[in-house]
């Protein structure tokens, strides 16, 4: 890191002490940058290690109900309030590479990597309800099976969006993030407007930007889905019970948008072009059993 305070000076040829003793490769060169002689480890091009860098911090609070009513109405609710800190996604090879922000911006200083996870859901609400609908149960049999037996579940999730990480361009032997200088956050955010450009500056050569890994109050769409079905029951014999099914998932067919564009000097920038994964739109299934 102290060797970044050279500036342009790292980009002179400088003598080679390695030329004649490695015989192939940029480093049997008679002259090099003094960026290549000032690596950590001058005399390989690269290197790769293991080590237990990676940590990260979880607090939750959780809260649940289940009430059972008369007539055949039950509701179950759960939420979740939670917080994950870490230093970084990683990729599942036991290495750092988080995709939101491009991996490690500076190995020597890997605390200034530690931030709210790409992976963290700070509030999740899960409400569920049955009901067993009341009508024509005491009705005689053919009025009962013709019109009785109807039963309904519906299912609302609501969630937190995920945090934003932003990126910018690498200037010479600097990093990848840009200088936070104001609230990158919008009062009305929409589709084409999810971001503070003027939030962020571009940074010089040789140095790193201050914007952290993600934006810890900035985040992309939250989760609204209600998941809805409607069923009937029908006795056929002793053995033998159809069931007539109707199912709609994302029943109000509400879009959770995507990822805004999130590389600073991009053209989209803030803009969010598609949407979420994690959801889709209004999706109706009908099914028939039997069942014995």
């Amino acid at each position: 890191a102290a060797a970044r305070t050279q500036g342009n000076a790292l980009n002179d040829l400088v003598d080679n002490p390695y030329a004649g003793i490695i015989a192939s490769g940029p480093l049997a060169q008679a002259r090099v940058t003094r960026a290549t002689l000032l690596n950590t480890y001058s005399q390989f091009l690269g290197a790769f290690g293991l080590d237990s860098w990676g940590d990260s911090v979880y607090h939750a609070a959780t809260m649940r109900i289940e009430k059972r009513f008369s007539q055949g109405l039950s509701v179950l609710g759960s939420y979740t309030y939670s917080k994950l800190i870490d230093n970084n996604l990683g990729n599942g090879n036991n290495t750092f590479a988080d995709g939101g922000n491009n991996g490690v911006q500076n190995w020597d200083n890997l605390r200034a990597e530690r931030a709210v996870s790409t992976s963290d859901l700070p509030q999740r609400l899960v409400l569920t309800a049955s009901y067993d609908l009341p009508f024509w149960r005491n009705a005689t049999e053919w009025y009962q099976r013709a019109l009785g037996g109807w039963a309904v579940n519906s299912i609302l999730t609501l969630q937190s969006g995920n945090v934003i990480g932003v990126t910018a361009p690498a200037p010479a032997f600097g990093g990848f993030r840009p200088n936070a200088v104001g609230d990158p956050g919008v009062s009305n955010p929409n589709i084409d407007g999810w971001l503070n450009r003027s939030a962020f500056s571009t940074i010089a050569p040789f140095t790193f930007g201050n914007s952290p890994r993600n934006l810890p109050r900035t985040r992309t769409d939250g989760l609204q889905s209600v998941d809805f079905s409607l069923f009937k029951n029908v006795r056929v014999t002793e053995r033998y019970q159809v069931q007539i099914r109707g199912e709609f998932f994302n029943l109000t067919n509400t879009p959770t948008f995507g990822n805004p564009g999130t590389f600073f000097t991009g053209g989209d920038f803030g803009v969010i072009r598609s949407l979420a994964t994690n959801t889709g739109p209004r999706q109706v299934q009908l099914g028939l059993k039997l069942l014995f």
